[in-house]
């Protein structure tokens, strides 16, 4: 997974086997993740790429769905993510590549003479929002025009959400940024991509205690965060949901299937 910026948090410990049961083990649950393996698996059977890379691909977990989809992993399957621990863990089908998303090239992964597909799942955000766009730049630029790039995103139709998410990483100090969904749409356009059609995935359902597990925030941290987002957003009903020892909200996705301009 990538921890692309200055500010990293230490998540290495969840890396490997134990990435796939964080949250509920919502990043290896298969109905969660068959709207976005459908969306990739018609799309290489209509674009037929050489090689398809899953960028920030973890464990390649959206790989090997991918191909049981296809029914084989016959194409170039490239997992690419700057974790060692994380890559040790994907199936020996499938090559790997330890490299940033920012840094990744398409002769980094021999398409420099073929087609080329990227997927990603749940990167972007690690980010920040003044690198957003220049990672999208940089895609764009490894393409050919009419290339594919599908990405499940986390974003918000509703801006007060994005805003509470970018409030809540602050007060954790986590250097991570949300887009709302227009915004999202309106960065992919602006850096060369063209957005053939947007789809919801599944939200991931999460609550204070998980965070602070996974962000080492000690029980008094998190009990000042709760209360100051319970002044700031307690009007969000149903979306942050105040709890007996802390909160709960849930994290929102989009499917984008994109084309190089």
């Amino acid at each position: 997974m990538e921890m692309p910026d200055d500010r990293k948090i230490n998540e290495t410990r969840l890396y490997g086997a134990n990435w796939n049961a964080i949250h509920g083990g919502y990043f290896s649950d298969l109905a969660v993740a068959a709207p976005l393996v459908k969306v990739i698996a018609e799309a290489i059977t209509h674009a037929n790429p050489h090689v398809v890379a899953d960028l920030g691909g973890g464990t390649g977990f959206i790989l090997q769905q991918v191909a049981a989809a296809l029914g084989s992993a016959d194409k170039s399957f490239i997992a690419v993510d700057q974790s060692a621990e994380q890559l040790n863990s994907v199936d020996d089908r499938f090559s790997t590549l330890k490299l940033s998303v920012g840094d990744i090239t398409r002769g980094d992964l021999g398409a420099a003479g073929s087609s080329l597909m990227f997927i990603m799942r749940s990167v972007l955000h690690y980010f920040r929002r003044d690198r957003q766009r220049e990672i999208l730049r940089h895609l764009r630029r490894q393409m050919n025009a009419g290339e594919s790039f599908i990405h499940q995103s986390a974003c918000f139709a509703n801006a007060a959400y994005k805003d509470m998410w970018n409030y809540l990483y602050e007060l954790m100090n986590v250097d991570k940024w949300f887009e709302s969904e227009a915004e999202l749409a309106s960065a992919l356009s602006d850096e060369g991509w063209r957005i053939l059609s947007i789809t919801s995935a599944p939200p991931l359902h999460i609550n204070s205690a998980e965070l602070a597990e996974r962000f080492q925030l000690e029980k008094d941290q998190m009990r000042q965060i709760t209360e100051n987002l319970n002044n700031r957003y307690s009007a969000l009903t149903g979306f942050f949901v105040p709890e007996d020892d802390g909160f709960a909200t849930s994290l929102h996705y989009k499917i984008f299937k994109c084309a190089a301009v």
